[in-house]
Order: structure tokens, then sequence, then C-alpha cells
């Protein structure tokens, strides 16, 4: 099972059980803008029903956290990405360097 299902099975867990779940505000503003009176979202949050508008806040709310998650996973990704090649470009500047270094005996020879 993927993570983010299960991120989403929990958060309709606690609505369905009548646990906390943390209302941000930028996301009822999102489900506002379906047509849902902010006082109605909260309550329905509040009092752990399950209708259009909570549904629509935990889709989004959902939504949002995979969202996140694939971010951070991509900058993990880039950060490994740069770790390997930040090695690659030490290595290569050291083989530069050792091939350029002079040996004394050809410093005498000219």
């Amino acid at each position: 099972m993927h993570p983010a299902d299960n991120h989403m099975r929990e958060l309709f867990q606690k609505q369905l059980l009548g646990e906390q779940i943390m209302v941000e505000e930028s996301i009822v503003a999102q489900v506002e803008e379906f047509g849902y009176p902010k006082d109605f979202i909260l309550k329905g949050l509040n009092h752990h029903d399950l209708n259009y508008a909570t549904t629509a806040y935990l889709l989004l709310h959902f939504q949002r956290r995979t969202s996140e998650n694939k971010n951070d996973q991509l900058r993990m990704n880039i950060i490994e990405n740069n770790g390997e090649s930040n090695v690659n470009t030490q290595n290569t500047e050291r083989s530069r360097m050792s091939q350029t270094k002079t040996n004394p005996s050809q410093l005498a020879q000219l």
C-alpha cells in the first residue's frame, strides 16, 4: 500500500472516530471557494461529519500532503545527486592535479 493511501485512511479514521484534525485555514478557504460557508466547514470538521464540505477539506489536505512529500523526495534526490556530482568533480580535480605536478627529475632536465 502506498504511504499516501495510509495518510488518507488515517484522516478519514480520525474524522470517523471523532479525533481532532488540525484545521488549516488555507484549505478551509479553498473549500469556501466551492460555495460552502466557513462556519459550515468548521462545524462539520469539529463535529466529525462526513459531508461534501468535510470530504473536500480532507481530499485537499491529502493532496497537499502528497504534494509536499513528493517535493521533499525531489529535494532529497537533488541533494543526493549534487553530493555525487561534487565527489566526482573533486576526484576529477585531484586527477588533473596529480597529472600536472612536475616531478623534480623533470625539472632538472629543463
